[in-house]
């Protein structure tokens, strides 16, 4: 459990946690909603939105280098 843990990247007890839940609720642990709750929703909004400045950061940051080389 412990090599496993350390290949996924999670702590050992998460990984227990996740266990127990599968034994207790089948499937893959996480309970089944054909909506999302708004908090789940909000998650998700944020979620992308963190993606998206993500990008946007790194982009501006690889135009930053560009151009303080060509001032060189």
């Amino acid at each position: 459990m412990a090599e496993v843990a350390r290949q996924l990247g999670v702590s050992e007890s998460r990984l227990h946690e996740c266990e127990k839940a599968v034994r207790e609720k089948g499937g893959d642990g996480l309970p089944r909603s054909s909506h999302p709750t708004p908090s789940e929703e909000k998650n998700r909004r944020l979620r992308a939105d963190i993606k998206r400045l993500e990008m946007e950061h790194d982009i501006l940051k690889k135009a930053a280098a560009f151009f303080a080389t060509q001032m060189k």
